[in-house]
């Protein structure tokens, strides 16, 4: 099978989809297309070392010089990308991804992952014969400095703390561990770190930050007097907002909340992906801007060719005043510090957002043909629909709601959204999205 990239870089399971001789065509590959210098992290999975040990000896061999970080968030190192100014930065990870899974995301000198036009540049000479033109050898540097680097960064542009909050956070044996219990701690509040240390098999509970897997967590949050907590997946490029009650927020709050403060000096262009919640939408409209759709993973690419304020999709936050990359940890720490300096609670802040109900569901999709499922779709009647969006999947579009089909490019699985701002129309949209899926899937 030939090395593509998905959603959000390559990933795969070692020795499975992804092999070691993987890993030297893509330094070949991406030599051949960017010269270096270059800069390189990875998070802590269990195949991750090798493949980051084999990726930057690839690049020096292939004569170009190598920045090493070591272990952080991806955030961090498409930060450390941009302020060293390499040419392309590689973070070895999976984000939220099961254990067995390990991955690659690769940011240019603007700290932005690469855009389509040159992961197709990539994947066009994957094919090609290697040829080493040069004995020459690249240099190897190790720089540890970079997470203070980023959390000083941070500080400096955040709103100053007025009240101590008393914040939990859940790092899910990931890479935020490293960077938001102390950054929290420096400006001033109270911490309460759970599941810090980074494990390779995430024990604590699974990677992605859902409600169900947050269930532990939202329990201790509840009985802990606090006023908020975040929760973050395995790379720290994705957060989830909890409020003092335990109550696990859906992301189109803390997306909502994020940018209603961002707009309080500003408008202009918001980026948003076509599964994120109306809710984004209505926040942006009702506040001057204009909104575009773009498709997941992509949403960096529309925010620089639209010279936007804010882009988003679910969790996953970019704020281009910091940088061009997608922060969840930066994302909370920037509300966090506006509840603080507003001395006003999430529940406050949050009650004039409209009500929406989204849901997601991921499916296996075993023996799932694309075409047929589109035919499926369009064949099932779903109501009287208003526009069939085909950006990215298959979005239909209702007078008050929408269901949205997809095929994730990070794992084997079909994704359905949908929407309403009634609860029992977004059960049964989801009803008939999973049968008709389920059919053609083990049919």
């Amino acid at each position: 099978m030939d090395l593509k990239f998905g959603t959000s870089g390559i990933r795969g399971i070692v020795n499975e989809t992804l092999f070691f001789e993987d890993i030297v065509k893509l330094a070949y590959s991406c030599i051949s297309v960017v010269k270096g210098p270059y800069c390189i992290a990875r998070d802590e999975r269990k195949n991750s070392p090798l493949i980051y040990e084999i990726l930057k000896t690839s690049l020096n061999l292939f004569g170009e010089d190598v920045l090493e970080f070591g272990p952080l968030p991806t955030p961090v190192l498409a930060f450390g990308t941009r302020l060293f100014k390499r040419k392309l930065g590689f973070q070895v990870t999976a984000s939220h991804n099961p254990p067995p899974y390990t991955g690659i995301k690769i940011f240019n000198s603007k700290g932005m992952q690469l855009p389509r036009l040159l992961e197709l540049k990539i994947e066009k000479m994957l094919k090609e014969k290697i040829i080493i033109e040069s004995p020459k050898r690249g240099s190897l540097t190790h720089y540890d400095g970079l997470k203070k680097d980023y959390i000083r960064k941070a500080i400096e542009t955040l709103p100053k703390t007025k009240r101590k909050l008393r914040i939990l956070v859940d790092s899910g044996n990931g890479m935020a561990s490293l960077i938001i219990p102390e950054a929290l701690k420096l400006l001033g509040h109270d911490v309460i770190s759970i599941n810090e240390n980074p494990i390779w098999n995430f024990p604590s509970r699974p990677s992605e930050p859902t409600p169900q897997n947050l269930f532990y967590t939202s329990k201790m949050v509840s009985k802990l007097d606090l006023d908020l907590a975040f929760a973050y997946d395995g790379d720290g490029d994705r957060a989830v907002l909890i409020n003092r009650e335990g109550k696990v927020l859906p992301d189109h709050i803390f997306t909502s909340l994020v940018l209603m403060n961002l707009l309080r000096e500003k408008k202009g262009n918001v980026v948003i992906s076509v599964n994120t919640s109306n809710c984004v939408e209505e926040v942006a409209l009702k506040r001057g801007c204009k909104v575009i759709r773009a498709r997941l993973g992509k949403t960096y690419e529309r925010l620089v060719e639209k010279d936007a304020i804010f882009a988003s999709e679910p969790s996953k936050i970019i704020n281009p005043d910091w940088g061009l990359w997608e922060d969840g940890m930066y994302a909370s720490l920037f509300l966090i510090q506006n509840i603080s300096s507003e001395e006003i609670s999430v529940e406050e802040m949050s009650k004039d957002l409209p009500l929406y109900h989204y849901k997601q569901l991921n499916l296996p999709i075993g023996n799932l043909n694309y075409e047929k499922l589109e035919k499926s779709i369009l064949k099932e009647n779903f109501g009287e629909v208003k526009e069939i969006d085909k950006l990215d999947g298959i979005k239909l579009i209702f007078d008050d709601s929408w269901i949205l089909f997809r095929l994730s490019g990070t794992e084997p699985k079909a994704r359905i959204y949908a929407e309403s701002k009634d609860y029992n129309k977004v059960k049964r949209l989801l009803q008939k999205g999973k049968r008709i899926v389920s059919t053609l899937s083990f049919s």
